[in-house]
């Protein structure tokens, strides 16, 4: 589809684009947090329970036997696979709900929700950037396990520490899939009118976020 040219007057761009950014928080959270909650669900891991920024089970003894290195028992609390996979479900749903967004500009309409939705589910990868390029270019870092030990933790990390794919690797694909389907989605960002729809957007955002992390989303699933 070629680039969007901008025929509404500016208020109503701005309006349009901020309304667009609303929605972001909850259908840009819930989709990645519903990916790791179907599949410890299917593994039937005990005290299972989805909330509004993350899915929570009776995980610590088996960290703590991975931390310890105790595989054996790790897995007679849940199968290490199934918890890599768990993991990495929600990255892959957020994968398919960007493509989806993408899908549904270039065949039904670039609303900006579509759009909106788009970048705010990829934002989570920041954390996970600077983790990876620290592990890249400092050799005196800790492990993998011993910084999740420490308190690190996000999805990429935790999948690393249970299968051994180097975390650059899971975030360099995420930052690979970031930027191209960033660059792409901004041909629907109406010509003329980029700066405003785009700031009218990061407004709505944030202002989604405000309202779902502190309102809606601990009413809706605490």
């Amino acid at each position: 589809m070629t680039e969007i040219v901008a025929s509404d007057p500016l208020w109503r761009t701005a309006l349009r684009w901020f309304f667009g950014g609303l929605v972001a928080a909850p259908l840009g959270i819930l989709p990645h947090e519903l990916g790791h909650y179907l599949v410890l669900l299917a593994l039937g891991v005990p005290d299972l329970a989805l909330h509004f920024v993350g899915v929570t089970w009776d995980l610590e003894e088996f960290w703590l036997a991975v931390w310890r290195e105790d595989y054996a028992t790790a897995a007679t609390i849940a199968p290490l696979w199934g918890v890599a996979l768990s993991d990495a479900a929600g990255p892959l749903a957020t994968y398919a709900l960007v493509l989806t967004c993408c899908y549904g500009c270039a065949v039904w309409r670039p609303y900006p929700a579509l759009v909106a939705v788009a970048y705010f589910a990829q934002a989570r990868i920041r954390i996970a950037a600077e983790y990876a390029w620290r592990r890249l270019f400092n050799n005196e870092l800790p492990s993998d396990l011993e910084a999740m030990a420490a308190g690190a933790n996000f999805d990429e990390l935790r999948v690393a520490v249970l299968t051994g794919i180097p975390v650059p690797l899971l975030v360099g694909f995420a930052l690979v899939f970031l930027a191209a389907t960033g660059t792409w989605l901004l041909r629907y960002l109406p010509r003329g009118r980029r700066i405003v729809a785009a700031l009218s957007m990061v407004v709505g955002m944030i202002v989604s976020l405000v309202a779902y992390a502190g309102y809606v989303g601990p009413w809706l699933l605490p």
